[in-house]
């Protein structure tokens, strides 16, 4: 997530945020697959992560 996300710190609580909401609607482990879907939902990372 730090190399595609910008570093300050609303940015990464608003990503934690998406991953766990992604993650309890799915019922999904927090893997790096479903990080990249719940990050590419949520329009913070492209499509091709």
């Amino acid at each position: 997530m730090t190399e595609r996300l910008n570093r300050e710190y609303w940015t990464a609580e608003r990503a934690v945020e998406e991953v766990d909401r992604y993650a309890i609607a799915e019922r999904a482990r927090v893997t790096m697959p479903t990080i990249r879907r719940a990050l590419s939902q949520a329009r913070m990372i492209g499509d091709a992560a």
